[in-house]
């Protein structure tokens, strides 16, 4: 019974990667068809103050929506990738306070999160915030050497955030492609 369920399971999970690895060939090549804009173009000061439009789209349709955004949207490119790796560290209150407001739609509200983007090398304990107009401003303080470096990061999270003690409450690596308008004016993301 065990071995048959562990093929199943193995079973399963080659369907899963098989399916996501034809998924992901089918955003890199709808995103290669895109013009780019480089981060210095984009001047990324600009993107720490902006309104965002997140959306959760079926995976099998993201290369067909990229092709629709082709008009009026350009990839963001870093040093030649344009499906950005990230890793993050989200920290909350114990009682989750942040993550309720979000879910809750609180506002205004925040997030607290160390951030490593992969494909640059740079560390970030980042501060988000979203007013009460839905524009997100973030500030951050760039880490140098050991991105973990406990007194460091304790030390600068309690000096960022009122609400403490925070705690590391969630940990994501994940690849993101970044859209930029090219309607001029307010940058959206």
């Amino acid at each position: 019974m065990n071995s048959a369920l562990a093929l199943s399971s193995a079973s399963i999970h080659e369907t899963l990667t098989r399916s996501t690895s034809n998924t992901c060939d089918a955003i890199a090549s709808a995103v290669a068809l895109l013009s780019s804009i480089s981060l210095d173009d984009v001047g990324g000061a600009a993107l720490l103050d902006r309104h965002e439009n997140k959306f959760l789209v079926p995976a099998p349709s993201i290369a067909e929506l990229l092709g629709c955004c082709a008009a009026g949207y350009r990839v963001l490119d870093i040093r030649g990738r344009r499906l950005c790796r990230y890793s993050t560290t989200h920290f909350d209150t114990v009682n989750l306070a942040f993550y309720r407001a979000h879910q809750t739609g609180r506002l205004p509200r925040r997030k607290v999160r160390l951030r490593t983007y992969v494909d640059t090398g740079a560390h970030f304990l980042e501060v988000k915030e979203k007013g009460k107009t839905g524009r997100t401003s973030k500030t951050r303080v760039a880490l140098v050497g050991d991105a973990a470096n406990d007194n460091e990061l304790a030390a600068l999270l309690v000096e960022r955030s009122p609400e403490h003690p925070l705690r590391a409450s969630m940990h994501v690596d994940y690849q993101r492609v970044t859209l930029v308008s090219m309607s001029g004016g307010l940058h959206q993301r």
